[in-house]
């Protein structure tokens, strides 16, 4: 049986270079602080795998619109 994916909301930080926005977040499983670039101003759901070493687990990241 397959484990239900996690979902988790990001936060939007704005930052002073290109590009402008990160979209900053914690892996619910470990709690390793990770950040994506944002390009467009839509709301948007990505899934992400932890690249702490002994994690690696899969969650999903909803990113609200920015602007």
């Amino acid at each position: 049986m397959k484990d239900k994916l996690l979902k988790v909301t990001a936060e939007i930080q704005e930052v002073q270079v290109e590009p402008e926005f990160h979209a900053v977040f914690k892996c619910p499983h470990c709690g390793v602080r990770h950040s994506e670039e944002l390009f467009g101003d839509e709301n948007k759901t990505i899934t992400v795998t932890c690249y702490n070493k002994r994690c690696k687990k899969k969650f999903k990241v909803k990113i609200p619109k920015y602007l």
